[in-house]
Parts: structure tokens; sequence; C-alpha cells
């Protein structure tokens, strides 16, 4: 299990770190400023922990002040921000927060009327991609690139998968030689 060799190791280097320099880094606090378009919106902050059946659970709400905010300090770990303002769609935007990162947020809030009935917003951000499985797990069975960020601007996505008949019906609607190609 990673957990408990990580737990080791921290264990380990406390025989070499004498002054507790090393781990006050590894504890180091990372802050986040969060700004909103339009400005002056809600924010609530909640923590993801690990359960002991690995699972994440959202714990500790917290309302913030509103946006802009600047440099606010958090210990590392994976959290979630939903940003919220009259006439405006909330969005609940996941990020994960390293030691003594500085992380800024600029969460766009799109007005409720310009996002089509069964459509969710995703905001611009960034994400883990890929696997954190062992190397050769990853690399032969599973065929992807090891976890790593990957920043992507913001889209719609439908809350619910197409179905066959929504495709024919596209399809149908497509004017006379229209091309699908990307």
């Amino acid at each position: 299990n990673q957990y408990r060799q990580r737990d080791e190791l921290l264990q380990r280097m406390a025989l070499y770190d004498p002054t507790g320099d090393k781990l006050k880094l590894w504890n180091a606090p990372g802050s986040v400023s969060i700004s909103s378009e339009p400005s002056q919106a809600s924010v609530q902050l909640e923590q993801y922990v690990q359960d002991e059946q690995q699972r994440r659970n959202l714990t500790g709400a917290r309302q913030l002040a509103a946006t802009p905010i600047q440099e606010y300090s958090l210990a590392p770990g994976s959290y979630l921000v939903t940003v919220s303002a009259p006439d405006r769609l909330p969005v609940r935007y996941p990020f994960v927060l390293d030691r003594g990162e500085r992380l800024r947020l600029d969460i766009p809030l799109p007005k409720k009327a310009v996002i089509p009935p069964g459509f969710a917003y995703i905001p611009p951000g960034r994400f883990l991609f890929g696997s954190r499985n062992e190397e050769t797990l990853r690399h032969i069975f599973l065929n992807t690139a090891p976890a790593h960020q990957v920043t992507t601007p913001g889209y719609l996505i439908a809350i619910n998968e197409t179905t066959f008949g929504e495709w024919i019906e596209f399809l149908r609607d497509l004017p006379p030689g229209a091309s699908l190609s990307v």
C-alpha cells in the first residue's frame, strides 16, 4: 500500500532531520486565490478526506468571504469549492493543492439562461489524467500514461449519455452533405 510506504518513509526521514526542517517543508500549507465573473460571488469550501475503505468523502463545509479571495491558506489536499451568485449557474470546482503551492482559480459563472436543459457546465481548469498504478500494470495492461496534470478550457457536457435515438435524430437534422469530421 502506497500510504503505508509513505508513512514509513516519513518516520525514517525524522532520523535524518533533527531540526524538523524537512518535515516542515513536507507539511507546508498552500494557498488558493479565487476570483469569479461576476465578482462578489458566494464561496463554499469542502475537503475530500479518505476513509478506511479508501473512498474520498466531502467534509468540513465552510463559507468563505465573497470573491475575490486572496491567498487563503490550506493544508495540502483535495478540495471542492462551490461558487454561486444570483441569476448565475452555481459552479462546483474540485482541485488538488500541493505543498507550498500558490493556486489561482478564475471561475466564470455562466448565466442560467445560456445553459441548455440537460447540460452541465465544466469550468476551465486542471485535472489529473492517466493512471497512478504501478508501471508494469499501467503500461502493459492499461496502456496509459502516468498520472499528470492536464488543463482544459470550459465546456458543456450532457448530464446523461446520448441515446441511439438521440444520435439518429441528430443525424437526421443535419443538412444534406454535412460532414461529421472533427
